[in-house]
């Protein structure tokens, strides 16, 4: 009798355990859940591009003809570990180089900054398309 009490004891405490333990996991589950739902996420492509400065900054950089709409959606630009808004997009009309025989465009971003070199090649990320993680993840769509 003594034994079936020990082990009823034991079983109890394991019940408890057991339901602080489903409660830490849920609780986890639901903050992961909270996070993907309020994070937002943007698309992000890393190029080099050519930059001058005089009242605004522009930044220069050529695109290939199938991926001038994509790129031309910019919201923001980081440079050098500082986000920059984009004030204007502007796109040059088609440009063929012969010797190599392909075809380009120049998309042109302006930032309102004047405190970056002027006049130099510089590695920037543009960051576009802001949507919520879970969306970026979504496999139906």
């Amino acid at each position: 009798m003594l034994n079936y009490i020990a082990n009823k004891e034991a079983l109890l405490r394991y019940e408890k355990k057991f339901k602080i333990t489903s409660i830490i996991v849920s609780l986890l589950l639901l903050i992961i859940i909270v996070f993907f739902v309020l994070t937002n996420k943007y698309d992000q492509v890393s190029l080099k591009a050519f930059i001058t400065c005089q009242d605004k900054c522009s930044i220069t950089f050529p695109s290939q003809l199938s991926d001038v709409n994509y790129l031309s959606n910019g919201e923001l630009i980081i440079i050098s570990g500082h986000q920059y808004k984009v004030l204007n997009v502007t796109i040059s009309d088609i440009i063929n180089n012969y010797e190599e025989l392909t075809s380009y465009q120049e998309v042109t971003y302006e930032i309102e900054n004047n405190s970056l070199p002027s006049n130099q090649i510089i590695d920037i990320t543009i960051l576009q398309n802001k949507e919520k993680l879970y969306q970026k993840f979504n496999p139906f769509k």
